[in-house]
């Protein structure tokens, strides 16, 4: 698709009449152009628009996904999921992430335990 060409126009369109759907369809112009940023400043004016709006929570999840920010990105999903649990993508989408959350916090439990591992080394007992 042409979303450099949909990009200007979901633009154009906002300065008539901004709404929920057009800062949607504009957030997922900039996810194809890998504007994460744009992206996620969309879904979000989206949801100012119509709080409901599931499309724009998916489209803030795969922002934050796409800018690392994991937490942020499975709480959305995990909204899209209770809202449309019959959305296999979404589902994907949400195991996917999930895991990812969960390998980061584990890897911050390891990094903790092997940082209190080395202050218990430096410690001389026999000094005592």
């Amino acid at each position: 698709g042409d979303y450099d060409t949909a990009t200007e126009l979901y633009s154009k369109a906002i300065e008539i009449y901004p709404d929920a759907i057009l800062y949607s369809n504009r957030s997922f112009a900039y996810l194809r152009r890998e504007w994460y940023g744009y992206a996620l400043i969309d879904a979000k004016k989206a949801l100012e628009y119509d709080s409901k709006y599931i499309k724009a929570f998916y489209r803030r999840a795969s922002a934050y996904m796409a800018l690392g920010k994991y937490p942020l990105a499975l709480n959305d999903y995990e909204y899209v999921k209770k809202v449309c649990p019959n959305d296999k993508d979404a589902l994907l989408k949400y195991e996917e992430c999930k895991k990812i959350v969960t390998r980061i916090r584990f890897e911050k439990a390891i990094a903790v335990d092997e940082s209190t591992k080395s202050v218990v080394n430096q410690i001389d007992l026999n000094s005592m």
